[in-house]
């Protein structure tokens, strides 16, 4: 059930996150996860964060995108759906500052770049604020656990799970997109697995269900 005013653009990525997300129901988690405080990596415009916020009893949700674009289609489908939410304008990776991205002409395939990929054609660099997993958990109350953590950030894993990773600590519930062959898989797998989670691989918890992480 749930349900919610959607503004979107008629771009190849917003119709296909609106299938993905709201169709294919493809972020749906395990019926023990029941996500109060949500942090949503990669919002694009608020597809996912919506889809939770109307599907379960979201009490914190903070939103980390950094294309302006996008970002201002978060804060209008949040507000549109009375969902109060943290919206961060910025990527996300191992420290605070700046960083350069790619912003693609498709809204779901901007990123920030990894040590040897190209310009596309279809992409133009510009510099956003980075923002470290330390400065995005301080948006919550103190102390807070996360209960879903929501990772779609086009290759951006690699170096998000790459720096210190004390933070994870404070998750209990990984859900991820990840991008191979942008990324090594197996060594993010590893990764978080030493940090106390168990690793779900796509398609074995529904048919459509992504990359997930469990704490054990």
């Amino acid at each position: 059930g749930g349900g919610g005013w959607i503004n979107y653009r008629l771009n190849a990525g917003d119709l296909q996150g609106i299938r993905e997300v709201w169709l294919d129901d493809c972020y749906r988690v395990p019926p023990q996860v029941l996500p109060e405080t949500v942090v949503d990596l990669g919002g694009n415009i608020g597809l996912t964060s919506l889809w939770y916020a109307t599907h379960y009893s979201v009490k914190n949700l903070v939103i980390v995108e950094p294309d302006a674009c996008n970002a201002d289609l978060i804060r209008s489908n949040m507000q549109e759906n009375d969902i109060i939410a943290t919206v961060i304008e910025a990527a996300v990776g191992p420290q605070d500052g700046m960083t350069d991205f790619l912003k693609h002409k498709s809204s779901n395939m901007g990123r920030v770049p990894t040590a040897e990929s190209v310009l596309e054609q279809s992409s133009s660099r510009i510099r956003v604020p980075m923002v470290s997993m330390k400065t995005v958990l301080a948006k919550l109350p103190a102390g807070s656990i996360v209960d879903l953590l929501k990772v779609d950030i086009e290759g951006g894993e690699e170096l998000l799970f790459s720096g210190e990773l004390d933070w994870l600590e404070r998750i209990r519930f990984i859900i991820a997109e990840l991008h191979p062959p942008i990324v090594d898989l197996d060594a993010i797998v590893a990764t978080i697995e030493s940090k106390g989670f168990k690793h779900l691989p796509p398609g074995s918890v529904f048919s459509e269900s992504m990359t997930m992480f469990e704490r054990m």
